[in-house]
């Protein structure tokens, strides 16, 4: 490994195995890949150190230092510096996670600005690493005086230039707020931090952080200007109210709800569109007044000049949408079939709601049909288990775009209209993304109506019909389907009675 331009980066760890992975991922994922990764494992008793071994195994550039004791955050930092072989320092908390470009992008600010300590800008996240803020204004440039007013290097956004700083200036001190007193320390010797306006770094907010109790911080930082920095009485006051002023305001920043989600898109399932005449049509009688894109599935050779439709052979609902899902551009996609009709308002509750419930990955609505034999139950705000589940129905879906490639999400394509198992699509997707661990929502508001009139749902539940409901089950649970077929077959006893007896409904469904 070239010692040119060779970065070092230094992360404590002590029983941070939740988040780990995520740290770690996040460094090789860089696309600037001359790094040394130092480890310093502070004694853990939980699985953090193998989590570190493991992907060691697997890249050389990760190195691990064991501490025998327990022995703090500084003192674990400071070993790791001392070990660092790079030109160029950065530090990475074991529960924050970077962008991929951090290392690039910061290497070529710090060169270009010939500076000696730049840091970026970053984000909020939640524990489940859901972005909740927008990045966070730093000034651009920054020396002692201004740093006694306001600071806001974090140490996960900052890199240094060892050729201009020596090493021995970097050393944390042992202090409840470490990090600030050291860079007070570097630019009280005269040294200037720069600003780079990118989030490039996200910190996780955890309620048990020491950072935040607002009184005990608050507290520290007066010790800090008073026996730290040895600033006079008044000087003390002056500072210790901007610094007061300032966090105030920012925790109302963070307080406040951000429009993280902006644009949505309607992706349609159609078949057998012809011209533009007829897709336009389609677009004014579905009321759709966002971005959209209509998968048309045609067996004939049509030209449609419209930009928003793709043309598919084949049939298939699941190979419909999962097919437009490559395509998708925008922060939420909505499913929907040509017979949905949108409220004129749909695009503002839909996107009000992923903005407010952050952390949901999937958020269904309310969606009134009006076919009596398939009226939708309209039940209160809450979130999606395996039972509530089997109630939606796909125009009601809306997912987050990240979270679709995040988690692969995709339908079964053995199943929905089109298939020889014509039904039971959307379920089997919101197990698969249950089981994956995402956070299903569902939000007690309407956005639109299907007719559902073709549908023969309910009117010929014969043999073959539970036959296809089993084979649903099956795919949705395979451990546990025979429950969900005895309590299909007898929630549903008063509407097919007539047509199969209980006992041959079993029997097809578990066959």
């Amino acid at each position: 490994m070239s010692n040119k331009d060779l970065i070092s980066i230094i992360i404590p760890i002590h029983n941070s195995s939740k988040y780990l992975e995520e740290a770690i991922k996040s460094i090789n994922s860089q696309t600037y890949e001359n790094y040394e990764a130092i480890f310093i494992d502070d004694n853990s008793k939980d699985d953090s150190l193998k989590i570190v071994e493991e992907y060691a195994q697997k890249n050389a550039r990760i190195k691990i230092i064991k501490l025998k004791r327990h022995m703090g955050v500084s003192t674990a930092r400071n070993i790791g510096i001392r070990a660092a072989k790079g030109n160029f320092l950065t530090f990475l908390d074991s529960d924050d996670i970077w962008d991929k470009d951090k290392l690039k992008l910061q290497l070529e600010f710090i060169k270009n600005k010939n500076c000696e300590l730049i840091y970026c800008s970053f984000c909020y996240m939640t524990n489940d690493s859901n972005k909740i803020s927008k990045p966070i204004k730093i000034k651009e440039k920054v020396d002692y005086e201004n740093a006694l007013l306001d600071i806001r290097i974090l140490t996960i956004t900052v890199m240094l230039d060892l050729n201009k700083i020596p090493k021995r200036y970097c050393y944390f001190p042992k202090s409840k707020i470490e990090d600030t007193v050291n860079w007070f320390s570097i630019l009280r010797r005269g040294y200037v931090a720069y600003g780079q306006n990118v989030a490039l770094a996200y910190c996780r907010i955890s309620k048990k952080s020491r950072s935040s109790n607002k009184f005990e911080m608050a507290f520290y930082r007066w010790n800090t200007y008073r026996r730290v920095e040895k600033l006079g009485f008044f000087k003390s006051i002056y500072c210790f109210i901007n610094y007061a002023v300032n966090a105030l305001f920012k925790r109302l920043n963070k307080m406040r709800p951000r429009e993280v989600y902006k644009d949505i898109e309607v992706l349609v399932a159609a078949q057998n569109l012809n011209s533009d005449t007829e897709i336009d049509n389609l677009v004014r009688r579905m009321k759709i007044s966002s971005k959209y894109l209509i998968i048309n599935q045609n067996q004939n050779d049509v030209s449609i000049k419209n930009e928003n439709v793709i043309i598919q052979k084949g049939r298939g609902v699941s190979k419909s949408r999962n097919f437009g899902f490559k395509y998708i551009d925008s922060e939420i996609v909505c499913l929907a079939d040509d017979d949905m009709i949108y409220n004129d308002n749909y695009k503002k509750i839909i996107l009000d709601a992923h903005n407010k419930y952050k952390t949901a990955d999937i958020i269904c609505f309310y969606v009134e049909s009006k076919n009596k034999n398939r009226k939708t139950k309209r039940f209160r705000t809450k979130k999606i288990d395996y039972i509530n589940a089997n109630k939606i129905f796909n125009p009601e879906i809306t997912i987050k775009v990240d979270s679709l490639k995040k988690y692969s999400l995709a339908f079964n394509e053995m199943f929905g209209s089109g298939t020889k198992i014509d039904r039971g699509e959307e379920q089997i997707f919101l197990f698969d993304a249950l089981n994956k661990g995402l956070n299903l929502l569902f939000v007690n508001k309407k956005i639109g109506e299907v007719d559902q009139n073709i549908s023969s749902w309910y009117t010929e539940m014969d043999k073959e019909f539970f036959h296809k409901q089993g084979l649903v089950y099956k795919h949705m649970s395979p451990n546990h389907y025979k429950l969900w077929c005895y309590q299909y077959a007898v929630r549903k006893y008063f509407q097919y009675r007539k047509c199969i007896s209980f006992t041959e409904a079993i029997k097809e469904m578990i066959e």
